[in-house]
């Protein structure tokens, strides 16, 4: 993470497959048979503290099938 500056977070969902990267690092590779596979999108931060959380240049995009398993 980057303190104080702009991080970048990808999320891949292919499928069953979901993917989750921080500035490129990979933070999560999880394979969910039971999870829905449509519904809506949200933004959502845990916390245990008083946090202030903003966004940007947020970009949503439906990938080929060969582009997600990359």
């Amino acid at each position: 993470m980057k303190l104080g500056n702009w991080n970048r977070y990808e999320v891949i969902a292919a499928g069953d497959h979901i993917r989750t990267f921080i500035n490129g690092q990979p933070c999560v590779n999880l394979e969910d048979p039971e999870g829905a596979t449509r519904g809506i999108i949200a933004f959502q931060l845990h916390s245990g503290g008083k946090t202030e959380v903003r966004f940007r240049n947020i970009q949503l995009a439906v990938l080929s099938p060969d582009a997600a398993t990359d």
